[in-house]
């Protein structure tokens, strides 16, 4: 069977609709890995996997990227009784790539909502690749040579700008990583690696790195 593919927008985002057995099985790994590149976004309607489903369909795309504590399925939402861990998910309200902490960022998150908010919680995407190509030249060239240090403690910020110490320092014990400002990926493409993440650019007066990221 074949997928029936639409575009959402111009320069992002694919929705798809298939068999769920079929998308289980890999058969169409390649194709979608191909989408995924091009569009940065797909959406599957109501194809209502559960969770072994989700982490059998993550499995068919390329190897599975555990969190950090190596769960397999990660419970995105602010309850606290359902996730110890619920306030450092208040970063990801602001603009943000996943995976950043690795020295590889993944490919892709796989989402399924489980339980709708009332109110609000749209999530917004952007082209990163798009990004890149929309940039001068010249500027993609500078760019290309910069490294940026990303943190989640950068991220507590955005939500809580005068944070107890206690809750800065279980932040920073999460850590710091380097990566490319620019990413080349393995079909020759670049995209950027931003968000709120990211705080210094390396070897950088800081008031310009500011501005640069900015």
């Amino acid at each position: 069977m074949a997928l029936d593919i639409k575009d959402l927008k111009p320069r992002i985002g694919t929705e798809i609709r298939c068999n769920k057995d079929e998308l289980l099985s890999g058969e169409h790994a390649a194709r979608l890995r191909e989408l995924l590149e091009q569009r940065g976004v797909l959406v599957f309607p109501e194809i209502d996997l559960d969770d072994s489903e989700q982490v059998a369909f993550t499995r068919s795309l390329g190897k599975l990227a555990p969190e950090m504590q190596g769960q397999e399925i990660y419970k995105v939402t602010l309850d606290g009784g359902a996730n110890a861990r619920s306030a450092y998910l208040k970063g990801s309200m602001y603009w943000h790539i996943d995976g950043t902490m690795n020295d590889v960022p993944i490919l892709a998150s796989i989402l399924s909502a489980k339980v709708l908010s009332t109110e609000g919680g749209q999530t917004e995407f952007c082209n990163t690749y798009a990004a890149y190509d929309d940039l001068d030249p010249k500027d993609q060239q500078a760019y290309e040579k910069l490294r940026v240090t990303h943190s989640a403690w950068n991220s507590l910020f955005y939500y809580e700008p005068e944070p107890p110490l206690e809750m800065l320092e279980q932040m920073m014990t999460i850590g710091d990583n380097e990566l490319p400002l620019v990413w080349k990926h393995r079909s020759g493409r670049k995209s950027l690696v931003l968000g709120c993440t990211a705080y210094d650019v390396a070897g950088m007066d800081p008031k310009e790195s500011a501005r640069l990221l900015v």
